[in-house]
């Protein structure tokens, strides 16, 4: 392969936009179409980058283009590229007419309902014709736009293995955990402050398997009880989880942030508190190979501002 030196003079833009539709839409005689040439010159195109990563992009069947490995790669690597320049481009004219930039979020299920919307309210008083977008979706999808370049940053507990190798990590707050249950539920006529291992034989709404907070609720378990309750649901889904504890006797583990609000709105009920020893840390998420933006910088001062005034 040609240095990287080399790499960046030998490399055209209209390649990077060819390999970003490529990616998209899956068909050359397509992402021709979408960029407005003909499949000719797209196919000339790919022909000089494979010439110039002297190896084979995509592998051709009678069904079309099928990227190998390193086609694989440089798609990846395009997408982000040419979204880096819509970035700009929106950037650029959200300064001209005083916007003072744009900002993409991502927001993971089970966070703070109130940390994102005092943050951003704080940021408007900084910035006010700023642009938000606000996303939210699994770990997943929300990683995979990271990556892509279409949100700038996520809120969210922190993911680990393989998932946050990229990734760079702003811990805003360290969240405990309670136990929550509807309202009039039977336990909370019993005496007594009730403790996690009190409450094993409930049936139960637990976060997702192989996850820290999964992990750690069922290390106490297993050390105070010797067991784990038999009558689980896992979700994530605070919605879905209010309205299972509404609709029968199940308790759940829930951030204490979020127990807090729905117990002022008079929605549930507290069995536990604070669960000792379970800690789970909510950061701001952002690709570590990404430069920040100003915007980014400032919405980070905002979260901890918003933190500190809770």
């Amino acid at each position: 392969m040609k240095e990287t030196g080399n790499l960046r003079n030998r490399l055209k833009l209209r390649q990077l936009n060819l390999l970003a539709a490529l990616g998209e839409v899956g068909s050359l005689h397509k992402a021709a179409a979408q960029l407005g040439m003909t499949q000719p010159a797209a196919t000339r195109l790919l022909r000089e980058l494979e010439e110039t990563m002297e190896a084979p992009l995509f592998e051709r069947s009678s069904r079309g283009l099928h990227p190998t490995d390193m086609g694989r790669l440089l798609i990846r690597h395009a997408t982000m590229f040419v979204s880096g320049i819509d970035h700009i481009q929106e950037e650029a004219h959200a300064l001209k007419a005083g916007n003072a930039g744009s900002l993409k979020i991502g927001l993971f299920p089970g966070a703070w309902p109130l940390l994102l919307p005092r943050a951003i309210m704080l940021l408007k008083q900084q910035t006010p014709r700023i642009e938000i977008e606000i996303q939210d979706g699994t770990q997943e999808a929300l990683l995979t736009a990271l990556r892509a370049g279409t949100v700038q940053v996520i809120i969210g507990r922190t993911p680990d293995g393989e998932a946050a190798k990229d990734l760079t990590f702003d811990v805003v707050l360290r969240e405990t955990f309670s136990v929550v249950c509807r309202r009039e539920h039977p336990s909370l006529t019993s005496a007594g402050t009730h403790t996690l291992a009190d409450l094993i034989d409930h049936r139960w709404i637990l976060p997702l398997p192989q996850t820290p907070l999964r992990d750690g609720v069922n290390l106490q378990w297993l050390s105070q009880c010797g067991r784990l309750p038999t009558d689980i649901i896992e979700s994530v889904s605070v919605t879905t989880n209010l309205a299972l504890l509404w609709e029968s006797d199940y308790v759940a583990l829930m951030p204490k942030s979020i127990a807090r609000y729905y117990t002022d709105k008079q929605l549930v009920d507290i069995l536990v508190d604070t669960v000792p020893g379970l800690v789970g840390p909510v950061s701001m998420i952002t690709l570590a190979t990404a430069a920040r933006a100003k915007q980014v910088e400032r919405f980070a001062d905002a979260l901890r501002a918003a933190v500190a005034a809770n």
